[in-house]
């Protein structure tokens, strides 16, 4: 179907079409060449109420989203300035909101958006001003030697064909690759039902469905239409209107009054609307609840944020994928530019702020980084001051190894007691006796402590106790005497507790014989006098 649209003109090969051809002569009667009743363009199917619906949601979510560019730099990217924060400038120009607006009503309805090269640098050469432009007025695109060129008429209805590098086409989906499949063409016939169910309620309920009833004339009565109309109009000279309430009326005739009164549902027309409403929602890929169609049930999810994600995944993803990969390709190398949908995807503020706590205790944020977030100004001197520290982690207790088990008895031999104490990790000495207790710390170079002579009475009824606990190196203990050699290399001992029991009253003196740096014997002799 040809379409006249100011200011440009598109024939739509009427020039190949001859006054045979029944597509022309469909054309004439109003009508498109697959018989359907209406013209289906679009600007007629935005007179659909859920047409013009489901593009203001998908152009005006998309954008609402920030479109920012970034410099890849390694593993990380970085905001950088680029034009398209600003695609359209200038006070006749177009903000960022409208500008993306408009190239998705372009690719919703026609498939493809074109977007005119207005200006360039003048010292780089680089594009400065992306104008959108209406489809219609690229009547051609085809592929040249691996390169687009198409067919621009301007507003004069000059016609010119130009390359890419005065045009950026973002083309919808398509089956050849060079341009957008027309989609108001593949779902003619939808559309075209559509509004001819809006039209046939319009034109319904302008007149009007309500009638009094139909006046029939009885068997054997013949009535011409001359004067069927005369008894019409006496018949609403005497019975219609508030004056004529209660009045009776005399026809000189046998008719029968058979009251005529269709209803909605005779009419169809809930059915008609469910069913175009469900069909615009599957073309559109829109969830119905925000088509206002809640007798259904929704699979998109129970809460905001979960039906936000479906409808960002599923349906303006593969719009705005297209529009940044295109765009992208005008930037310099290793730059590029993507819409953000963190503010479409976040929750509710309680769970936003929950999640920034969580991420300022783990280190992944800063506190003035999580405001900045939440739109708040950083931390001021006093607010920090008065800040609680954060709690220091719970403490890690590792269980201590049990000690090995020390002489329990008397009858442990000497001599093993003194190599168990050279095997032993370097301890700290503690020596005890009844009369005098000395503690003293073996720091690592060798060193010999002197013990002064100790005198030990001791009871016939009960045996003294002497009580060791063993330092960093090998201890030579008698009760007289003490030598202790330290080696030069430091030996951590754990201290155990040694009690030994003395079987006699006879004072004895113990000596170590050592080989080699090893305990060899030890000899125990009585002590004279």
């Amino acid at each position: 179907m040809a379409r006249f649209t100011w200011p440009w003109f598109r024939g739509e090969r009427f020039s190949s079409w001859s006054v045979g051809d029944p597509a022309f002569a469909a054309w004439l009667r109003g009508e498109e060449a697959d018989g359907s009743a209406e013209v289906v363009t679009p600007y007629t199917v935005l007179g659909l109420s859920a047409v013009l619906r489901s593009v203001s949601v998908i152009s005006t979510t998309i954008a609402g989203l920030p479109l920012r560019t970034y410099e890849r730099q390694g593993n990380e990217k970085a905001r950088v300035p680029s034009v398209f924060d600003d695609p359209y400038p200038g006070i006749d120009g177009m903000t960022p909101f409208a500008w993306v607006e408009t190239v998705l009503i372009h690719l919703l309805l026609w498939r493809n958006a074109y977007l005119w090269h207005d200006a360039r640098d003048t010292r780089t050469g680089d594009i400065t001003v992306y104008r959108p432009i209406n489809p219609d007025a690229i009547s051609k695109v085809e592929l040249v030697n691996g390169r687009k060129e198409f067919t621009y008429t301007d507003a004069a209805g000059a016609k010119q064909v130009v390359g890419s590098e005065m045009l950026t086409h973002i083309p919808g989906p398509s089956l050849d690759g060079a341009v957008g499949h027309p989609f108001l063409a593949s779902a003619r016939a939808i559309f075209s039902g559509a509004i001819s169910g809006d039209k046939a309620a319009q034109v319904t309920l302008r007149r009007g469905i309500r009638l009094a009833g139909l006046l029939v004339p009885e068997e054997g009565e013949e009535v011409d239409p001359t004067e069927g109309e005369a008894i019409l109009e006496q018949l609403r000279a005497r019975v219609v209107g508030r004056e004529h309430a209660g009045d009776v009326a005399l026809i000189n005739r046998r008719m029968k009054l058979q009251p005529w009164t269709p209803n909605n549902i005779e009419m169809q027309w809930a059915e008609t609307r469910q069913m175009v409403l469900g069909e615009i929602e599957r073309l559109f890929g829109m969830p119905p609840h925000l088509l206002a169609d809640t007798e259904k049930q929704t699979s998109w999810g129970t809460g905001v944020a979960e039906q936000n994600l479906g409808l960002s995944r599923y349906t303006l993803r593969g719009w705005s994928d297209r529009i940044e990969q295109t765009l992208s390709r005008r930037l310099p190398d290793g730059e590029f530019c993507e819409f953000d949908y963190v503010g479409l995807l976040q929750g509710t503020p309680a769970d936003e702020i929950g999640l920034l706590i969580d991420q300022v205790t783990a280190g992944i944020l800063t506190v003035d980084e999580a405001r900045r977030i939440r739109n708040l100004p950083p931390l001021t001197a006093a607010q920090k001051r008065a800040m609680k520290p954060p709690a220091p982690p719970p403490p890690v207790v590792q269980a201590m190894p049990d000690p090995e088990p020390v002489a329990a008895s008397a009858e442990r031999d000497g001599l093993s007691f003194m190599r168990w104490l050279d095997e032993r990790p370097a301890p700290v000495v503690n020596v005890t006796t009844p009369a005098i207790r000395n503690e003293f710390t073996v720091t690592p170079a060798p060193v010999t402590v002197a013990i002064p002579d100790v005198s030990v009475t001791v009871e016939p009824a009960a045996a003294p106790e002497v009580t060791v606990n063993v330092e960093p190196t090998p201890v030579s203990v008698a009760a007289a005497e003490v030598t202790v050699n330290v080696e030069p290399t430091p030996v951590t001992v754990e201290a155990p507790e040694v009690t030994v029991n003395v079987p006699e009253q006879r004072a004895t003196t113990k000596r170590v014989i050592r080989e080699g740096g090893q305990i060899t014997r030890i000899i125990e002799e009585p002590t004279d006098g």
